[in-house]
């Protein structure tokens, strides 16, 4: 990287011919996660980057265009809402979406493995007109 925070054709390409050889190639840095989001695209990233002295940080897609990215947490099944005005996400877990999704999938013949739930609408505080942007 360069002192200016960009990355080098030279850079690029060497990451792109790492790929082409079937080498994996990650990163890792004492940035937040947020710092790194933009050498994701230019390397095309598709691995696993580690913040924060070593944090794991994963990429979230809700299917809004960009991707998210957010330190990796050792935590069991959750869902997401996700406000389509200020682009808020709040996690949640309900146990009876767990218990319904394993019918669904039995009833179809399926042995679930794992699901992913993305509820998209407007939160409370755009609702009020209080969101903070």
């Amino acid at each position: 990287m360069r002192s200016d925070k960009s990355l080098s054709e030279r850079s690029v390409d060497a990451v792109r011919r790492l790929r082409e050889a079937g080498i994996h190639f990650a990163i890792t840095s004492g940035r937040p996660p947020r710092g790194m989001e933009m050498l994701v695209d230019p390397l095309e990233l598709d691995t696993p980057i580690s913040a924060f002295n070593g944090g794991l940080v994963v990429e979230r897609d809700f299917d809004e265009g960009f991707k998210r990215f957010e330190p990796a947490r050792d935590i069991p099944q959750h869902e997401h809402l996700l406000c389509t005005v200020c682009g808020r996400v709040t996690e949640f877990q309900d146990e009876r979406l767990e218990r319904i999704t394993t019918l669904v999938a039995e009833r179809h013949g399926y042995l679930r493995q794992r699901h992913r739930l993305v509820i998209h609408g407007v939160c409370a505080s755009c609702r009020s007109g209080s969101a903070i942007n």
